[in-house]
């Protein structure tokens, strides 16, 4: 089963939003982690939509898909709180 991704930046951020849970954003204390999780998720949404112009969206195309925002995700999450 293949699922597409929703049409528009603002679908696909808040798709992003409704797979992480409450527990997940409150995982780090550090207060710019919220910040950092929008811009990995308006990120993720912009090189979804860039894709589906082929070409004249990238030279090089690449399917940075949910396994990639998840780790991505946990790595923000560790370097913050390694910080602390």
């Amino acid at each position: 089963m293949v699922t597409e991704p929703p049409d528009g930046l603002g679908q696909n951020i808040k798709s992003s939003y409704t797979k992480l849970s409450d527990a997940d954003l409150d995982e780090v204390p550090n207060q710019e982690f919220k910040s950092l999780v929008y811009v990995l998720s308006f990120t993720h949404a912009v090189l979804q939509e860039r894709k589906k112009f082929g070409k004249i969206g990238w030279n090089v195309s690449y399917d940075f898909n949910e396994s990639d925002f998840k780790i991505s995700f946990k790595l923000i999450s560790l370097y913050l709180n390694k910080a602390l």
